[in-house]
């Protein structure tokens, strides 16, 4: 039915709007995770250093027990008194001192998350953005260990170190609902800190429940164990003096969906069930899960409202039975007087029946002609189809590749990189962008000519192109400036395989005999291909100004 299959559609469109904004909030974690790791990594033992920042952060203890400082990079510090001569977590505070841009840049971008935060679990203590008394929120001996985000993600739990969420608790700061979304962070194996990102339910799933086709349909969102996540006629109860808040289940909504069997529900993935309720109402209900979130989207409509369509289209169709293209003869008798307006009506029949069948043959005669006409003209179509095709293939691949290199241009370039992109958003897996500058080219022009200059932009095409996948993008982006585009890849792959190339460029030596250097800037790609190259940009400029034939990453 044309109602069930507009339903069914309609919830297929929600639910991947609800999975590009879940990928989203994936996608910073796992960014937040990147970074923390390069920052860890990168930082270098300096202890002195470390002991300035702190004093010069005036981290101090109170008489609640807890370390704080002023407000700087609207981050929040907690910092158990017990902890503040941790020279562990001053070293790892220290080395995430410059991560407030990045919060920021994420916090706009996701828009509506109420907290980003990473959690070291050795000292209890946290680092968070926005700025926030910490002393409002929780208590100085609070212990991460006990909290939603580890209790989510914990090796116990989850062996896979995947993202994933907390159950629904309630946000203090006003937003109603909330649910966590936490990535864990491993070094040497270990567990070591989190990070997660606190996001109202209504940030996420939005206008999904009030959007609907039909005046008399209902939709809603549950989770896998059967609570109501958002119903247009159920509102959860909440009390923040107790902590605690009440959410409707299946079973209680009654109307057949205290018989749902959840678990066959999840294994199908959608579908569509003809429910009953206790007064033998029946409803018919499409549902859908969505993937990333341990939700299921429902879309319920009375059956009445379904059949009624249904039985007036059907009316409707027999009402047109009768207007036929032609009027029947009338062949039973009508008596003397009405025989001669029998015999004339039906004489009138029998001509626009001939005129008809003739209309028919003309026509049957000229589509002939046509066929004639067609093949042969099919046949100087497809010759000339054929020489414009070599063409056209000859002008594309001119419109598409570099005229001296052969490797792809830059407006081809951002094509296909909007559609790698497309791709990178379904399967939510990361890819990363090195942009390379060739060092001191003018220099090389200048001394050995423009000749050389190109024999130097060939051999350097040629020696990156080797090192490549056949899923990879690479571009000469203008001059000697190179572009690459490393579909699934994380940044640390994109830094090992910059650094490769650095090397081989170093030790490359054209037919000419002349040798030179490349600095290369790597940055991640989320969801905008022109961001990722001016993040890169930033880092290539950095790769530039410490001194040439060197590879950088962009840090935030």
């Amino acid at each position: 039915m044309k109602e069930i299959k507009s339903l069914q559609l309609q919830l297929e469109r929600k639910v991947l709007i609800l999975s590009h904004r879940i990928h989203d909030i994936f996608a910073s974690l796992e960014h937040l995770n990147t970074i923390t790791d390069i920052l860890f990594t990168m930082t270098p033992e300096d202890p002195q250093a470390v002991s300035d920042w702190v004093q010069q952060r005036g981290f101090q203890a109170d008489d609640q027990g807890y370390v704080t400082s002023a407000q700087e990079d609207a981050l929040t510090y907690q910092w158990p008194a017990r902890s503040f001569h941790s020279e562990s977590l001053a070293r790892r505070y220290y080395a995430l001192r410059n991560i407030g841009s990045v919060l920021n840049d994420i916090s706009a971008k996701l828009d509506e998350v109420t907290f980003i935060y990473y959690q070291d679990l050795e000292h209890s203590a946290s680092l968070a953005y926005p700025y926030r008394d910490i002393r409002s929120m929780i208590p100085a001996d609070f212990n991460w260990l006990e909290y939603f985000s580890y209790l989510s993600v914990n090796a116990d739990v989850n062996p896979q170190r995947e993202i994933r969420w907390s159950p629904p608790n309630i946000d203090y700061g006003g937003e109603g609902l909330i649910s966590i979304a936490s990535i864990p962070y491993y070094q040497d194996e270990r567990l070591i800190g989190i990070w997660s990102i606190d996001v109202p339910l209504h940030a996420i799933h939005k206008n999904c429940v009030l959007d609907t086709i039909f005046p008399e349909q209902v939709n809603f969102i549950a989770d896998y164990n059967g609570r109501i996540i958002t119903h247009p006629s159920v509102e959860t109860e909440i009390d923040k003096e107790k902590g605690s808040f009440c959410q409707l289940t299946l079973e209680q909504l009654q109307g057949g969906f205290d018989e749902l069997d959840l678990a066959e529900l999840i294994a199908q993935q959608k579908g569509v069930l003809h429910l009953t309720d206790d007064q033998g109402n029946r409803q018919i209900c499409i549902y859908q899960t969505v993937p990333g979130i341990n939700w299921i989207i429902f879309a319920t409509l009375p059956e009445d409202v379904v059949f009624e369509n249904v039985r007036a289209k059907i009316a409707k169709a027999f009402n047109t039975i009768n207007h036929q293209p032609l009027p029947d003869v009338i062949d039973f008798d009508v008596g003397d007087e009405m025989r001669l307006l029998v015999d004339s009506y039906n004489d009138m029949v029998k001509v626009l029946a001939f005129n008809q069948k003739k209309r028919e043959q003309a026509q049957q005669q000229a589509f002939e002609a046509q066929r004639v006409l067609n093949e042969e003209l099919e046949k100087q179509v497809a010759e000339r189809t054929e020489e414009l095709q070599r063409l056209n293939s000859e002008l594309a691949k001119q419109a598409q590749t570099d005229s001296l290199t052969g490797i792809l241009n830059r407006r081809h370039f951002m094509y296909l990189s909007d559609e790698v992109l497309k791709i990178q958003r379904r399967n939510t897996k990361a890819s990363s962008l090195l942009m390379m500058d060739i060092d001191d080219f003018k220099a090389i022009n200048d001394e050995y000519g423009h000749d050389i200059g190109d024999e130097v932009i060939v051999s350097l095409s040629e020696c990156v192109s080797s090192s490549l996948r056949d899923s990879d993008l690479f571009a000469r982006f203008g001059g000697e400036e190179f572009v690459i585009l490393l579909p699934e890849t994380r940044l640390h792959g994109a830094l090992t395989l910059a650094e490769k190339i650095r090397k081989s460029i170093e030790q490359l030596q054209t037919s000419s005999g002349v040798t030179f250097t490349l600095s290369i800037g790597v940055s991640e790609l989320f969801s905008d291909v022109e961001d990722a190259i001016s993040r890169a940009d930033k880092a290539l400029y950095l790769a530039k100004s410490e001194g040439k034939n060197q590879v950088a990453p962009y840090v935030g």
